[in-house]
């Protein structure tokens, strides 16, 4: 994936153009319709050449730090000094440094899936999932930082990062965390190694012919660990291959993080901890309520419990299992 934040920084600030619609631009990758670019305020932008749409109505959109303006005409300067006027579809950031890292790294990976030559229509459908992302942006968090935390450890630290990203829940209020054929994972967080967790009995009964594991990791606060925006990195890193789930990856964990998406670059927590305490219980050996005992018209049963005195799996037997399972055993 291009690094959009190293091409916007190699960028010097314009000079003074007409109704700040000049930009110094870049090519992203070998094609000149997609630019990345830097406005005369400094902020960033995606201009993508709009001479040769056709008729379709087009998207225009003003958010607070977000604006969306179709068939727009602007003056662009390379870094060689060469100057350019056209019309492009301008997408740009006018918000802090932080908001302005965020908008390069989302748009970076909706780009990796927007060929030179895609239809207006399928850059529209790229700008409204972009402007519903941004929108999240002030929604409340659906899940805790140890909670997702958690979730993208599994990922990184398994053995086959591909296989579990592709598992993994696009709706954080899922019953599974990761869920592919017959198995199922869901992974538990506590900040004491007392293993203490809290579940749906749902999760602990799962359907007939399905396997389920609870892994469990404690994720304590660490001022010198590891924080969501590292994991997400990483992950990326091993998943070079394939965009579409970096996407996948980006969007899930911004839809998670909402209003709490700053903290996922300052919060740390302990990698080598989670390394040394994570471990995987088939769900029958968690202590569960027998659903005998579960009165009837009871429904959405809650409760915590403790893996203090409940045996763990080997690696050995996890992998026999296969599947899911065997790749998201650790490296």
């Amino acid at each position: 994936m291009t690094n959009l934040q190293d091409l916007f920084h190699s960028l010097a600030q314009p000079g003074t153009g007409t109704a700040n619609t000049r930009f110094a631009v870049v090519p992203i990758g070998d094609d000149l319709r997609h630019l990345i670019g830097k406005d005369q305020g400094g902020f960033p932008a995606i201009l993508i050449d709009a001479s040769h749409d056709g008729g379709t109505t087009p998207l225009r959109v003003e958010l607070e730090n977000l604006s969306v303006q179709p068939d727009l005409r602007c003056e662009v300067v390379f870094p060689d000094g060469q100057h350019r006027v056209g019309r492009y579809t301008l997408i740009r950031c006018s918000g802090d440094e932080e908001l302005q890292g965020l908008f390069l790294r989302l748009v970076g990976a909706f780009l990796e899936q927007l060929s030179p030559s895609s239809e207006r229509a399928e850059l529209a459908r790229v700008v409204l999932k972009l402007v519903d992302l941004f929108r999240v942006l002030g929604a409340p968090p659906r899940k805790s930082l140890q909670g997702l935390w958690a979730e993208l450890f599994l990922i990184a630290n398994s053995r086959k990062p591909i296989a579990v990203l592709e598992a993994w829940h696009a709706d954080p209020d899922e019953l599974y965390d990761f869920r592919q054929d017959h198995h199922c994972i869901d992974v538990k967080s506590s900040s004491q190694r007392t293993r203490m967790h809290a579940a749906r009995l749902d999760q602990l009964y799962p359907p007939a012919g399905t396997i389920g594991v609870i892994v469990s990791v404690v994720a304590e606060r660490a001022g010198g660990g590891v924080t969501i925006e590292n994991l997400v990195d990483q992950v990326i890193e091993r998943c070079a291959t394939r965009g579409d789930l970096q996407l996948k990856l980006r969007t899930i964990v911004t839809e998670t993080l909402g209003a709490d998406w700053r903290l996922a670059a300052r919060t740390r927590f302990d990698w080598d901890q989670a390394v040394q305490t994570c471990a995987m219980y088939r769900v029958e050996d968690v202590p569960r309520i027998p659903l005998t005992e579960i009165p009837a018209g009871i429904t959405h049963v809650r409760f915590d419990f403790t893996l203090a005195e409940a045996t763990s799996q080997e690696p050995t037997a996890i992998a026999l299992l296969g599947g899911l399972l065997e790749a998201a055993l650790p490296d």
